[in-house]
């Protein structure tokens, strides 16, 4: 004869609870391992969605054929203090290089002695009165189609990291503005730090000290080269 008992529920209870813990601890092992295969916390990309400038306007989707040269005048600045001076110098050079990767026009690069020689001063805003013949005193030395005004409107170097651009495409034959953007990126903006540190994965994973997508939010450099990738891939299509 077979006697059978009734399981005690504090014995299934004990039963459920390591159970329980045996799958959770074999669970974190499994993550452990394939995270260590392929790419660590620190570099999981955010979910959630990522900034995207608001302030561009396009007079159309594609530039004319007759645009084929543009002068792109001296970066300037709204600060006249040490960090905005910086912040110029350094973003210079990746306002530079990131027009370049567009390759959307020939880009003919004015230095602040060429504009002075040519217009009386070293730096003009695309916001203010210009002379009547700006464009023409400009267009028979380099032979371009349109001018870019660039200016660095912020730049706070300190976490969090806040950058900002306003850019104007103009034309040198008629007054006209193919594309012109006004933003400001806060770093201290879920979307913003979300597309950053996407942009991070993507192009810095390889560089030295770029390991940790968080290392973007810690260079200005760096974040530089986030906002005008964002900005400028807003440009009208060739």
């Amino acid at each position: 004869m077979f006697i059978t008992t009734k399981p005690n529920n504090r014995d299934e209870k004990r039963r459920h609870g390591r159970f329980a813990a045996a799958f959770l601890a074999a669970l974190g092992l499994l993550l452990t391992a394939v995270g260590c295969g392929t790419i660590s916390y620190s570099e999981q990309a955010y979910i959630g969605p990522g900034y995207q400038p608001k302030n561009v306007f396009r007079q159309s989707a594609t530039l004319p054929e007759t645009l084929r040269r543009v002068a792109v005048l001296p970066l300037t600045s709204a600060g006249a203090d040490a960090d905005s001076d910086s912040g110029r110098e350094t973003l210079a050079i990746t306002l530079r290089r990131e027009l370049g990767k567009r390759a959307v026009f020939e880009l003919i690069e004015v230095t602040p002695t060429q504009l002075k020689q040519w217009t009386g001063r070293s730096s003009w805003l695309a916001d203010e009165p210009l002379p009547p013949d700006f464009f023409a005193r400009l267009s028979e030395p380099t032979a371009c189609d349109a001018v870019l005004f660039c200016r660095l409107t912020h730049f706070q170097p300190s976490k969090p990291i806040v950058i900002g651009w306003h850019f104007k495409l103009v034309d040198c034959r008629e007054p006209k503005t193919w594309w012109s953007a006004d933003e400001v990126f806060d770093s201290g903006q879920a979307a913003v730090v979300n597309g950053a540190r996407r942009y991070s994965l993507e192009h810095f994973k390889a560089s030295a000290g770029a390991t940790d997508s968080q290392f973007i939010l810690n260079s200005p450099q760096r974040f530089g080269q986030y906002t005008l990738h964002m900005l400028l891939e807003s440009l009208p299509a060739r």
